[in-house]
């Protein structure tokens, strides 16, 4: 299982690893090879690195929801959705009690605020670097939190709700949870989980 996860992902690993063993090289060379595997599959298995076809973030970043709160999240990147139409879910949620602080994950400028039918009370932050934040499901905003204004890296703009799905002020028809999304210059969205990873896990050292 592993060896095909690894042929699909990283197939130049597998051809290099495959002609040393056959051509027999010298155990230097195989060593060399055992270590780029072990780096690849670690890389693999963590998601602690980010793809180099993903965007780039550039910045200040803090994980949305304080570090030590009670949440939990997994990658559901293009899991199926049906309200609204048989759609692909193109963010990351993460569990989390109602009212919950939610944190402004870089600084910027609150481009986007209200209601929105899916994302319920959402705010949307554009990034210094280009990229759009997306906040949706919230169960109310920051006090000072409008349009237009500028926001840190850290800065609490919402509170953890379970708003959406349906004409303005519907709440509770799923659990209380962040929707986070980024997407690109372009209004590309793209997987914010691996980032999400990284700045839970730099927070987490730092603490």
């Amino acid at each position: 299982m592993l060896v095909s996860k690894l042929s699909r992902q990283h197939p130049f690993v597998v051809i290099m690893v495959l002609n040393l063993i056959l051509a027999g090289l010298m155990s230097g060379f195989l060593l060399f090879a055992v270590v780029v595997v072990f780096v690849a599959v670690e890389d693999d298995l963590t998601g602690s690195a980010v793809s180099e076809e993903l965007p780039q973030v550039l910045g200040d970043f803090v994980f949305p929801l304080p570090v030590g709160a009670g949440y939990s999240y997994v990658d559901s990147w293009g899991a199926p959705r049906e309200f609204g139409g048989n759609r692909q879910h193109l963010g990351t949620d993460i569990m989390a009690g109602t009212g919950t602080p939610v944190l402004a994950v870089t600084q910027g400028f609150v481009e986007r605020k209200g209601w929105d039918r899916l994302g319920g009370w959402r705010i949307g932050v554009r990034g210094d670097d280009g990229n759009y934040y997306y906040y949706a499901h919230n169960f109310g905003y920051a006090p000072g939190i409008e349009v237009g204004i500028r926001v840190r890296s850290g800065q609490m703009i919402a509170f953890v709700g379970s708003s959406g799905y349906g004409e303005i002020g519907t709440t509770g028809r799923f659990p209380p949870h962040l929707h986070f999304g980024i997407y690109d210059r372009s209004n590309q969205p793209f997987n914010p989980y691996p980032y999400l990873r990284r700045w839970e896990n730099s927070q987490v050292i730092k603490r």
